[in-house]
């Protein structure tokens, strides 16, 4: 039983467990900012963004150090062993989700050196769910230490079930957007259309590893490995617990 740890190893993975959140509301933070000088054609913000991915990395490679040494000083087992151990791939998603606001506000300066007639409040939908998604994603993993009883099991199965439907969502918007934006690519506007697809497009991946985020943290809380597809979130390994 996760009980027989002592109460200063449980505090230890607790205390990485909140880090990797706190990773993660900066990723988020990441996102915001990217969302508001996409829709006010704002190049300092863009800049900031660019500067802040350097903190990410940081942190990145200091909780996969501390991650190495809870599991070297500690006979670790049961759902804090999967904290450690998979709470490593989730700080790498998130790592590669502030590598896409980087280069989400590098698109956008570029967008911004471009005559531009697009309109960008016609992708305001595709950027609140994906960022509806991350947070979603986000209190999924947060919940997971807590989470002792099967009915608080279900729902966040339940839950994470609704962020892969969200996740066919977005890649729908996506390609509806982009054979929009296609369609309306002349001689004179090509470059500044292809920076919009290139936006969505790395929008579109952000959500994909949003959904990562909720299938690591359904590993971790049951021990089944759930795959997120069109067809939904359905199990596709398991380790029998």
């Amino acid at each position: 039983m996760i009980e027989l740890l002592s109460e200063k190893t449980q505090k230890e993975v607790i205390s990485f467990h909140n880090e990797i959140l706190k990773m993660g509301r900066l990723v988020q933070g990441m996102f915001l900012k990217f969302k508001d000088a996409f829709f006010e054609k704002n190049a300092k913000l863009s800049k900031e963004i660019i500067k802040q991915d350097m903190r990410v990395d940081f942190i990145e490679a200091r909780l996969e150090y501390k991650s190495m040494e809870i599991l070297a000083t500690n006979n670790l087992y049961g759902i804090y062993f999967k904290v450690v151990f998979l709470g490593n791939k989730i700080i790498g998603i998130l790592e590669n989700m502030a590598d896409l606001c980087e280069t989400m506000a590098k698109n956008n300066l570029d967008l911004l050196s471009y005559p531009n007639s697009i309109n960008p409040y016609q992708f305001e939908d595709l950027f609140d769910i994906s960022q509806n998604m991350l947070g979603e994603s986000l209190k999924l993993f947060s919940n997971i230490i807590e989470n002792k009883n099967t009915h608080i099991t279900r729902e966040s199965i339940e839950l994470a079930k609704i962020i892969c439907k969200t996740d066919t969502e977005v890649d729908a918007l996506y390609n509806a957007f982009k054979r929009n934006l296609m369609g309306k690519a002349r001689k004179d506007n090509f470059r500044s259309i292809m920076a919009n697809i290139e936006i969505l497009s790395n929008l579109e991946k952000f959500s994909d590893l949003t959904t990562n985020i909720a299938e690591y943290s359904i590993f971790i809380l049951t021990g089944d490995r759930y795959k997120c597809s069109k067809e939904g979130f359905d199990i596709f390994y398991s380790l029998g617990e």
